[in-house]
Parts: structure tokens; sequence; C-alpha cells
């Protein structure tokens, strides 16, 4: 899990995001590039994030949970590698 922020208002807001990859972020282009030209494995997704508002174990709203302490979660290099905006 990580965090983004989102100016609202003036304001800046968290966004609370998860994140994963199938292989180690430096393997990504050789195994993009081992996969080129093969039939069917085009479609292979190696990383994946979304943003989620509750916790999935308890139901908390992350954004009231964290809310003094939400700044901690942003990581500018996890930001990059899934291309999140700050």
């Amino acid at each position: 899990m990580f965090a983004s922020s989102l100016a609202v208002g003036g304001k800046d807001e968290p966004l609370f995001h998860f994140g994963c990859r199938s292989v180690e972020h430096d393997a990504i282009p050789h195994v993009r590039e081992a996969l080129k030209g093969r039939d069917g494995v085009g479609s292979i997704y190696l990383t994946g994030s979304g943003v989620f508002r509750f916790c999935p174990w308890c139901g908390v709203e992350l954004r009231k949970f964290y809310r003094e302490t939400w700044h901690e979660l942003v990581d500018q290099k996890v930001l990059d590698e899934f291309g999140t905006a700050a």
C-alpha cells in the first residue's frame, strides 16, 4: 500500500493505492523483450495498481484512519514505478 496526494479545494487529500508486480522491477524490460513475438503472451501484465478507499480487511475508511500520518505512506520511488502522480 502507498499513498499519493490529490489537490482538492487548495488542500492536499490522500489517495491510497495498492501495487503489485509479478517480477522484480529491474527485470521488467528483460521479460518484455523475452515475450516479444510470442503468440498469446502479449497481454500478460507485469505490474498493476489500483486505488482503494476502505481497508479490505477491517473496512476502516483509510482517509480518516490515516488523516494525520498519510504523508508517511508517500514514496516517490514507488509512485514513479507505478506511474502514479505525487
